[in-house]
């Protein structure tokens, strides 16, 4: 029969080695008390019993713990742009000599108020866009006995392109026909304006309908020739 500190030396030299992968029972004897040990030794160094522990999972060896927890690696969230957020984020500038002023697109022409009027409405008549209205402030102002700087909103439009708004809004009706005003600083310089399309469709809950992006490219074609721009 081993005596008492034979029997403790064994027990410490089952359960103190260097890792807890490898503990090997030196006998199966003492009614599965080698089992016991090895689940001892898995509970004080932190391993999950009955669990396979991989090659990744293991961890260096440290000389003064004897054991060392495996540790992952933090994982880093980037932020990431796709083409279409870039897209969203990205304002489309208006086309040169544009200006955008509230809801308002603002031009600066070469020429007098007068004569770029009579262009505007040359290049209407090309379009085949009827011309509805001329209101020359500037002369009702002198009628009245007041002065005004040349200031002219020519009120244009065609019904095809009207009516299809109007059929999905009518309230925007209070904003037809078409309009651009010419007047001249106190400068002396032109300017020509018209409303955004796009804002005043969002306005009336119209979106982004086609009618509205062919109207916001005609209105900016007719005032840059008739401001000779282009």
């Amino acid at each position: 029969m081993e005596s008492p500190r034979m029997e403790n030396s064994r027990f410490s030299a089952i359960v103190c080695p260097s890792s807890p992968r490898h503990v090997r029972p030196r006998t199966a004897a003492r009614g599965g008390s080698a089992t016991m040990i090895l689940d001892l030794s898995r509970a004080r160094h932190g391993a999950v019993p009955n669990r396979r522990v991989s090659r990744a999972e293991r961890a260096p060896l440290g000389p003064a713990t004897g054991f060392q927890p495996a540790l992952r690696p933090q994982r880093r969230y980037g932020r990431t742009w796709s083409s279409r957020t870039a897209a969203e984020t990205t304002s489309k500038e208006p086309p040169m000599g544009e200006s955008e002023v509230g809801n308002l697109c603002l031009i600066e022409g070469r020429l007098p108020a007068d004569e770029t009027v009579r262009r505007l409405k040359t290049e209407l008549a090309a379009h085949d866009i009827p011309v509805f209205a001329t209101f020359n402030h500037a002369e009702n102002a002198e009628k009245a006995g007041l002065d005004l700087r040349p200031t002219t909103v020519v009120v244009f439009g065609s019904p095809q392109v009207g009516t299809v708004l109007m059929q999905a809004e009518q309230r925007i009706s209070l904003e037809l026909p078409l309009r651009i005003a010419v007047w001249e600083d106190e400068s002396g310089q032109t300017l020509l304006a018209f409303p955004q399309m796009k804002e005043l469709a969002a306005r009336y809950g119209l979106g982004d309908m086609p009618v509205i992006v062919k109207m916001q490219e005609l209105l900016g074609s007719l005032a840059n020739r008739a401001a000779d721009n282009r």
